[in-house]
């Protein structure tokens, strides 16, 4: 018995460290990186710029694929690939992932429109066809470069420790730091809007995707999925004002509360009803 207690010390004081290694590589990674173009004074207006951009946004990706070796070598690199090289997804957390974001944004954005009589100048309908391009973009740079890192290799680690609840805060409130640099970066969508409020929306993010991983035995192609759609939705529906992020957010919180009242905050996993037969 002491030996077991003893072992499962020892994993968890591991877990310790593959926790905090990782948030060093992913913030030094990333922010290294980012450093360029911040210290330009004309930001992302320079095209070149966007491939550092682009070589920032892989930093969840680069730590959980190096620490996933260093710990479990290349079985463990395999097994991380087959969470996300898995299409047995669940048909209800499927079509949430696919649909969720569109009617949520869809609906703030009309709302918006409405109240405040003014429509956002919407780009991409210059070009509708390059629309599949753009959601390609996001499945590859959110989707992938992030969800391997935030759900393939830290929250599962996180839920070691605390319920699936704790874990989703501690992991927004890392996600939502880790895009700090946007704010400094001349031309980025982030200069402008409130960081409070970007971190309030990511906890609840990740709330959600807590929720759709635990409840699909953790795969990753469908969070994914849901990652690329939440980008790609706010691409296609921009919100311009506070009032409609403020909007948007309160219809999150519904939904969150929902799903927490019915599936409870240990696991975010309905669990089975046991018969009691007397």
């Amino acid at each position: 018995m002491n030996q077991i207690k003893e072992l499962e010390q020892d994993i968890k004081e591991r877990e310790v460290l593959n926790i905090i290694f990782f948030c060093l590589i992913i913030f030094i990674w990333t922010w290294l990186w980012l450093l360029p173009i911040i210290l330009s004074p004309t930001g992302l207006a320079e095209p070149r710029l966007h491939v550092f951009l682009l070589l920032g946004a892989a930093g969840p990706l680069v730590g959980a694929l190096l620490l996933t070796f260093v710990n479990e070598k290349r079985e463990g690199l395999k097994r991380l690939w087959k969470k996300f090289w898995n299409f047995k997804i669940k048909r209800m957390y499927l079509i949430v992932s696919f649909l969720l974001f569109p009617m949520i944004l869809g609906i703030a954005f009309l709302f918006s429109v409405v109240t405040e009589g003014v429509v956002p100048e919407l780009g991409w309908m210059a070009q509708p066809w390059a629309l599949p391009l753009w959601f390609f973009y996001y499945f590859i740079f959110a989707g992938v470069f992030e969800e391997f890192g935030w759900r393939g290799f830290l929250l599962d680690r996180l839920q070691m420790f605390w319920s699936a609840v704790e874990s989703s805060i501690v992991l927004g409130a890392i996600w939502a730091f880790w895009h700090i640099p946007a704010w400094f970066i001349t031309g980025e969508a982030h200069q402008g809007t409130s960081f409070y409020i970007f971190l309030i929306w990511v906890i609840l993010l990740s709330i959600l995707f807590t929720w759709i991983y635990n409840n699909t035995n953790g795969n990753l192609l469908v969070v994914v999925i849901f990652h690329a759609m939440a980008d790609f939705t706010l691409f296609i529906f921009p919100l311009q004002t506070i009032f409609g992020m403020i909007y948007l957010g309160i219809i999150t919180v519904i939904v969150i509360l929902f799903i927490i009242s019915i599936f409870g905050s240990k696991k975010l996993v309905r669990e089975p009803v046991e018969l009691i037969i007397q």
